[in-house]
């Protein structure tokens, strides 16, 4: 019987579908406006009890948007690329609404990750590792939307390996901050968080599978399984 905790894991896909075969031209933008805006209330919704995790996820957006910056205009961190100049407001160049993309997938693979390890170094590691995965099937898709493009391209579907170089390094600095004023707080993300990371995984698993970038559809498939055990764990 389908419960309610796969609720997001179904919307996220149904999105990607509808996007790819109605003609509205809009609807896709709808569906990716919908994750970033949906999954930021919920986890600022699921942090508010808490000030202290509340300024944690601030502090961990701003931080790694200051990073994104210097990303975008150098070389530095991910390699050679540049932002849609459709996205606005933007801030030299890098689109504001990624300080709260940043915020929230940082946060939704730190409570992912705290579903299989309680001590702390483990726990960030992981949740680095699974904000990597997580955009093996991201920027693929990304890029087949023009939502940023590489100057040199890459191996993995247009991206280069330096691009993930970096988000590894970016998740353990996120997720340490954000550990840093979760620490001592008995979190209760891990039973809830785990589905806004759903709805994005779906989202953009089912998008590449639909345009035909299999082994990016695959590794979504595969952290699908991942997290189907937390999520079962707490129907």
């Amino acid at each position: 019987m389908i419960t309610k905790n796969y609720l997001f894991l179904f919307l996220g896909g149904i999105f990607a579908v509808l996007s790819f075969y109605s003609e509205n031209p809009h609807l896709l933008q709808i569906g990716i406006f919908s994750l970033t805006i949906l999954t930021l209330l919920a986890n600022i919704y699921l942090l508010k009890s808490s000030k202290k995790m509340l300024l944690g996820f601030l502090l961990t957006g701003f931080a790694l948007y200051i990073l994104e910056i210097i990303g975008s205009n150098s070389s530095v961190i991910y390699g050679n690329f540049t932002y849609n100049q459709a996205w606005k407001p933007a801030l030299l160049g890098t689109p504001v609404i990624m300080l709260f993309v940043w915020a929230t997938l940082i946060v939704e693979s730190y409570t992912l990750a705290g579903n299989f390890f309680k001590k702390s170094f483990p726990k960030i590691i992981a949740a680095s590792i699974f904000l990597v995965l997580l955009d093996l099937v991201i920027d693929p898709g990304a890029i087949h939307l023009g939502m940023w493009s590489w100057l040199h391209g890459g191996t993995w579907y247009g991206v280069p390996i330096s691009n993930y170089i970096g988000w590894f390094a970016l998740g353990i600095i996120g997720a340490s901050v954000f550990h840093f004023f979760n620490k001592k707080q008995k979190i209760v993300l891990e039973q809830k968080s785990i589905f806004m990371y759903s709805y994005t995984l779906s989202f953009w698993t089912v998008y590449t599978l639909l345009h035909n970038m299999y082994l990016a559809s695959v590794v979504g498939c595969i952290l699908v399984i991942l997290i189907s055990f937390p999520l079962k764990k707490n129907s």
